[in-house]
């Protein structure tokens, strides 16, 4: 007789210890940055699925979406470079601060009052500075963290972001509730508020990182005219590393997919298949509890780096030519509804491993000491490289409104094939 104290007894929320225990054993800045993250991710999950809509209702067509992704992404492009100097120079804390604030709050107040396509080219001026946030946050919430804990700190992170996701509905009931225009100008004025909240609260709780102290010093007593020659060794070391090549490209081939995807999803679902405005918001809740279940119980017990990325490479695929064949909802409701609930619940599964993976490769990828730098150098290629795809999404989407979908699952295959290349070695996460 099996007692109830007996090993053999199985627990159905044991899988879920290890996850828990492992939030529970997070210090310091990215404690704080995991905790903080809900602020930012529910306001920005409520308007995301809105922004190319209510720019589309506000007179701005499809090419000028794209336009404006563009310019928006060459600007990235020039912040990134500057990125590692601006982050050395001033530190990790203080520049999350000042960037934050100009590249979010701004944005979202100018969003919230938008009326044309040049209320909407400004704001995306001022959130192109997101990229100097992208290295000196990177640098905040990871250089002090050992490097065995960085697959399930992004994984963390991606979890307080994907919970997020459950509040998405409240979006569609505004949007039915008010209309599309009304409702997503209180869904930015939200925005404004929540993010600077998150901005304030962080940078009351986290403090410089070793590295950042010590780069700082560096700085003051070298001068600025040392950083170029940095530029130009990092280059050399991480372009000469064959992981951390392979590294970039998937994280550039992601960048683009996700670019194509927060600016196009919401077109190929409306004006491609047929779907109501106010159902949009749907389906990143009904994507949240898949991808929660993913981080939880899928990405603790990958052992194949190589292996999970390519088959969740593959669902991507998967998950984008559905939405590109899926029947038209005015010809098909149910068949239509289903081929867009299956196409949200696979790319749930396959974004929520390759994501982090993806995440977590780049950054053990870049050396300890060179982060800013080097994170400087791989954002301003990467985004410099992802400009086009912004218009040519845009191009694409005229033509036919469900082509970006077909672009994305592109973008997928080109990855697994990179994800084939991995190396399955001590250095990989």
């Amino acid at each position: 007789m099996k007692t109830s104290n007996s090993k053999s007894s199985w627990n159905p929320l044991g899988v879920f210890v290890p996850v828990v225990e492992s939030l529970r054993s997070f210090k310091g800045n990215a404690r704080t940055c995991i905790l903080v993250e809900p602020l930012w991710g529910i306001s920005y999950n409520l308007f995301v699925p809105y922004t190319s809509l209510y720019m589309l209702a506000l007179g701005v067509d499809a090419v000028g979406i794209g336009l404006i992704a563009t310019v928006t992404m060459v600007l990235q492009t020039l912040w990134s470079l500057t990125a590692g100097i601006i982050t050395d120079r001033f530190g990790r804390r203080q520049t999350s601060l000042i960037f934050d604030t100009l590249s979010w709050s701004i944005p979202t107040v100018l969003w919230a009052f938008a009326q044309d396509f040049r209320w909407f080219l400004v704001a995306g001026i001022f959130n192109a500075a997101v990229r100097v946030v992208h290295v000196s946050w990177s640098c905040l919430f990871i250089e002090d963290a050992p490097v065995d804990l960085r697959v399930r700190l992004y994984t963390w992170m991606s979890v307080a972001g994907t919970l997020s996701g459950f509040f998405a509905p409240l979006a569609g009931f505004f949007v039915n509730r008010f209309g599309l225009v009304n409702a997503t100008r209180g869904l930015y004025g939200f925005a404004f508020l929540a993010m600077t909240s998150m901005i304030w609260i962080r940078n009351a709780k986290v403090k410089e990182t070793s590295i950042g102290i010590q780069r700082m010093r560096e700085i003051r007593a070298k001068g600025n005219h040392t950083f170029w020659e940095e530029y130009r060794v990092a280059s050399t070391r991480f372009l000469g590393n064959r992981s951390a090549v392979i590294a970039f490209l998937l994280a550039l081939l992601s960048n683009i997919h996700l670019q194509v995807r927060n600016n196009f999803l919401s077109v190929v679902l409306t004006r491609g298949i047929g779907l109501p405005p106010a159902w949009i918001a749907m389906f990143p809740f009904l994507a949240t509890g898949v991808t929660l279940m993913v981080y939880f119980l899928v990405i603790p017990r990958i052992k194949n780096i190589r292996k999970g990325l390519t088959i969740t490479l593959l669902i991507n695929i998967v998950g984008n030519i559905i939405f590109f064949v899926a029947p038209d909802l005015r010809m098909n409701l149910g068949a239509a509804l289903f081929s867009v609930v299956l196409g949200t619940l696979v790319m749930a599964v396959g974004m929520g491993v390759s994501g982090p993976v993806i995440d977590a490769i780049l950054a053990n990828s870049v050396d300890e000491k060179t982060r800013a730098v080097t994170l400087s150098i791989v954002y301003t290629m990467m985004f410099g490289l992802s400009a086009p795809f912004g218009w040519f999404s845009g191009f694409l989407a005229e033509l036919q409104p469900r082509y970006p979908a077909l672009l994305m699952a592109l973008l997928m295959f080109l990855s697994t094939l990179l994800a084939l290349r991995l190396r399955q070695d001590k250095d990989q996460p």
